[in-house]
């Protein structure tokens, strides 16, 4: 998926934004796809960047539209590959927003298009992302809940919702009860 995505953005020109590990982010197009390193034109400079050292490539269009069924892998799976195959297989198929939280600090939000051994897909509001694994940290549903006064949820209020208890009154409405 990598190399399509990124095939894509190279035949269209699609201007990107490029993140480092380090933290920085570039703008820029590619102008080169190597197996292990990307160039990129950023300022009116070429730059060649490894492939490890860049977490994701934004981009403000949906350049790829990845096949509907789950991503091909050759060769055999691990226990660990099969897992995350199938957190990520749930994910996708029931168009669920993630937070993708990154090694680096920060996150990406989306839905999960697609994915390979090596990168996930991401489909945002405005364009997609595609961000390498080895820069994620940890991946997570988005889930709204919310109670009916339109501020967040506190875990005791989940917990009333869940069990179906009554809310406490507080000191005030103790006594009323009995």
């Amino acid at each position: 998926m990598e190399l399509t995505f990124l095939q894509a953005v190279l035949a269209s020109s699609t201007p990107l934004k490029i993140a480092l590990k380090k933290g920085a982010e570039m703008s820029g197009t590619v102008q080169d796809i190597g197996k292990y390193d990307i160039s990129y034109l950023a300022d009116g400079v070429t730059h060649t960047t490894p492939k490890k050292e860049i977490t994701y490539f934004r981009c403000e269009k949906v350049v790829l539209q990845p096949p509907a069924g789950p991503a091909a892998e050759e060769g055999e799976q691990s226990a660990e590959q099969d897992l995350q195959t199938t957190i990520l297989a749930g994910h996708r198929e029931h168009k669920r927003l993630v937070a993708v939280n990154l090694i680096g600090g920060g996150n990406q939000w989306g839905i999960i298009a697609g994915y390979d051994p090596f990168t996930i897909l991401l489909n945002q509001r405005q364009g997609q992302v595609l961000i390498y694994k080895h820069g994620i940290a940890s991946i997570t549903e988005v889930r709204k809940n919310k109670p009916a006064t339109g501020k967040a949820a506190t875990p005791t209020q989940r917990k009333r919702e869940n069990v179906g208890e009554k809310p406490d009154r507080g000191p005030a409405s103790a006594g009323a009860d009995k």
